[in-house]
């Protein structure tokens, strides 16, 4: 994977339009000049709807796609751009460049019927829903030609309101949905949280600040903190 530095520079990209069903906020798709790489660029939305407030779905798409590289799940290259000024990409403020893939959404007939999906990621994908407290756990997954899938719009994720009981009711739904038998999937993911180093953590939000003010960083410990102290709280129990 060829990483951009951050943050990505403007003038090292072609823009266009761009649609793509499923993923929230002002979009274009970016070409890279030195590889050709695609990636799909989303904007701060106009109006915070996060608890970390205004542009907190640019950098929660960040923060959590780098995360879960992490924890080794399916995870696509992400990066943040410098500030856009309005211009002819059309954008003005914040935003984040995500890995354009070619891939379809991820049905619950192809689940049921494709043996070849990975389990482990799936279960693992709706297990951090709920411990990044997903707005509403409803959550997109695309599936590529070769059967690999990708978790995409998290812009939702890494709510304020992490809790053991959400994470409890996840691995209701889970086995309701899945299974008993990968419910094994949904507990190694929230132990994989509960143990990630915090310093790991900190590198990404370090990487976030390069772009964004210096005491957001605060929100995000705060979160981190909380959230890893409520997966510990699961794991005791199973």
């Amino acid at each position: 994977m060829i990483l951009c530095s951050m943050p990505a520079k403007i003038k090292d990209f072609i823009f266009e339009p761009f649609k793509l069903d499923g993923l929230s906020g002002t979009k274009l798709l970016a070409t890279r000049k030195k590889d050709g790489r695609r990636f799909v660029v989303k904007e701060e939305s106009a109006v915070g709807t996060m608890p970390i407030n205004n542009g907190g779905d640019v950098r929660n798409e960040f923060v959590y796609h780098s995360l879960i590289k992490e924890l080794g799940l399916p995870s696509l290259e992400v990066f943040l751009f410098e500030k856009f000024s309005k211009g002819k990409s059309g954008l003005d403020g914040y935003a984040v460049g995500i890995e354009y893939i070619d891939a379809k959404p991820l049905t619950k007939q192809e689940i049921q019927q494709n043996p070849n999906i990975n389990m482990a990621h799936l279960v693992g994908f709706h297990a951090l829903s709920h411990a990044l407290s997903d707005f509403d756990n409803r959550i997109e997954i695309l599936i590529t030609k070769h059967n690999r899938i990708y978790r995409i719009d998290a812009a939702e994720s890494l709510h304020y309101d992490t809790s053991l009981r959400r994470i409890k009711m996840g691995y209701e739904h889970v086995i309701e949905n899945f299974g008993q038998e990968h419910s094994h999937h949904y507990i190694n993911t929230i132990k994989a949280v509960a143990d990630l180093p915090f310093a790991k953590i900190e590198s990404i939000l370090d990487r976030l600040v390069e772009v964004f003010p210096t005491e957001i960083k605060d929100e995000y410990v705060d979160f981190f903190n909380k959230c890893q102290s409520a997966c510990r709280e699961f794991a005791k129990t199973v």
